[in-house]
């Protein structure tokens, strides 16, 4: 699988930095496969916890996936700060 496949590249070329993009879905379960990922972790396009009713408790751990959330609406920032495990990094960029 695509997984499978960008899983098996970044273990072999042992990146100082990953960037993903959006896509939370796929991103997020890359991210889980690659916990002991030792480089820096990077995110943008936060998930719109804000949006959904539960949108919040999902992403709690959020944190424990990426060091670096860089998001796109200036009004999601406290969001993402009150999370139980929020990444240690969050800036708005626009």
């Amino acid at each position: 699988s695509l997984l499978n496949e960008i899983e098996y590249l970044i273990r072999r070329s042992k990146p100082d930095a990953i960037i993903t993009i959006d896509s939370k879905g796929f991103n997020f379960r890359l991210w889980k496969r690659l916990k002991d990922f030792q480089g820096e972790r990077i995110h943008i396009v936060g998930p719109s916890i804000w949006a959904f009713k539960n949108g919040k408790k999902r992403s709690q751990h959020l944190g424990n996936l990426v060091d670096n959330l860089f998001l796109l609406l200036p009004f999601e920032k406290p969001f993402y700060k009150d999370l139980a495990h929020p990444p240690k990094n969050i800036e708005y960029v626009g």
